[in-house]
């Protein structure tokens, strides 16, 4: 069984890269300010009729600490007439906002610790498979200890003619 998911495994490898952090950064770089985000701002802000947290948390790569940035982009789309006005966008209530940044804010914290975390767990990992890589060693020589004094009596001794 374990012989087929490695084959699998192998095949999709072979079709796609593994992703790395490096991939998901160099994205984020390209994505952000491009026509593709506008385009996700303007999808999102229609879709959701200016509901900001809906915006917010639908665009990719973007950050609690970047809606001035979205904000910016809706200001401009509303001022080409590229998209209407709608209530829920001109008349939010701070404290949605606030709430946003809090819920961003806590969000961070929570990632930094779960990065840590994992890191930690890495570290422990490594170290007990260690330990019990030690301790399957002495059990095997105990092991074979035991069966060579069960199936191996000592050697006698000869005696001289």
């Amino acid at each position: 069984s374990s012989g087929i998911n490695a084959e699998w495994a192998d095949y999709w490898r072979e079709l796609f890269k593994k992703v790395t952090v490096e991939d998901v950064t160099g994205f984020e770089g390209k994505y952000k300010g491009s026509e593709e985000e506008q385009q996700d701002v303007k999808k999102y802000y229609n879709s959701s009729k200016g509901d900001m947290d809906v915006i917010m948390s639908s665009i990719m790569t973007v950050m609690y600490d970047e809606e001035d940035r979205i904000r910016g982009i809706i200001e401009e789309m509303i001022a080409k007439k590229e998209v209407k006005k709608y209530k829920a966008y001109t008349q939010e209530e701070p404290k949605r906002r606030k709430k946003r940044m809090r819920d961003g804010k806590k969000e961070e914290k929570e990632a930094a610790q779960a990065k840590d975390e994992m890191a930690d767990s890495e570290d422990a990992l490594r170290q007990t498979i260690s330990l019990r890589q030690e301790e399957r060693g002495k059990k095997m020589d105990s092991f074979f200890a035991q069966l060579e004094a069960k199936y191996a009596p000592p050697a006698k001794k000869r005696k001289k003619k």
